[in-house]
């Protein structure tokens, strides 16, 4: 597994939170300490970006994905490979779900589900 961070200059490099860019690369689960940060059962690559509380994530690997990401707040958007989504926030985790179905070559809207 590949990973990289980019947290903006000066912040905390302990901090989950505080990264504004991440990729993953080939994995499943990565945690910074003991907060998770990407849970997948299968390997994905995945970049993801939040910027004035919107959440721009591309999402690559098996025909499905089931993939939890880190946002520390519920993002106000969420976009999946360039089409918006509508993601179930958990706010116990502070995690959003998100459901790819590339069978049917679409991403599983929270009212399909």
């Amino acid at each position: 597994m590949i990973f990289l961070f980019t947290p903006p200059e000066g912040s905390d490099l302990s901090d989950p939170d505080a990264a504004s860019r991440w990729f993953v690369g080939n994995g499943s689960y990565l945690r910074r300490g003991e907060t998770a940060i990407f849970d997948s059962l299968s390997n994905a690559y995945s970049t993801w970006t939040t910027e004035n509380g919107e959440m721009n994530l591309r999402l690559q690997g098996q025909p499905v994905i089931n993939a939890y990401i880190r946002q520390k707040e519920r993002p106000t958007g969420v976009y999946v490979n360039g089409d918006e989504y509508c993601p179930i926030y958990d706010s116990d985790r502070s995690m959003i779900e998100v459901h790819l179905d590339r069978r049917e070559s679409r991403t599983l809207k929270r009212e399909q589900r």
